[in-house]
């Protein structure tokens, strides 16, 4: 039998803190469970929530409605407030085709430059 969430931790941010290890590019990464999406999933009370949102409600505040909690940094799996931001789905999803965008363009140009420098090796 499983201990319930309320006797192992004594709040919903006590686990929190538990279950985030620091990356060295300053994201504080969950550590339990990740969902198909790639969001850190919390289970409390019988609920599944989104590690990301309670860690923008513990640390910052209510999200607003209408608004989504965006991670600055590009990666779901982050609980950093300092990289959380509530914004529109409509500029959330903005911001995720320009970040596409450029990492396309990136690609293309490591891929130009691979090229050039195996042409200039074989030279």
């Amino acid at each position: 039998m499983a201990i319930s969430d309320s006797k192992k931790y004594s709040s919903i941010k006590q686990k929190v803190r538990e279950h985030t290890r620091k990356d060295g590019k300053g994201c504080h990464i969950w550590t339990l469970g990740i969902n198909d999406s790639g969001y850190g999933i919390i289970c409390w009370d019988g609920e599944r929530l989104r590690a990301h949102r309670v860690a923008y409600e513990i640390w910052v505040g209510p999200i607003p409605d209408g608004c989504v909690v965006h991670h600055s940094c590009a990666n779901k799996a982050c609980i950093n407030p300092k990289h959380l931001q509530t914004i529109t789905p409509q500029e959330n999803t903005a911001e995720m085709h320009e970040r596409r965008h450029y990492q396309k363009r990136i690609a293309e140009l490591e891929a130009k430059l691979g090229r050039c420098e195996r042409e200039h090796d074989g030279k």
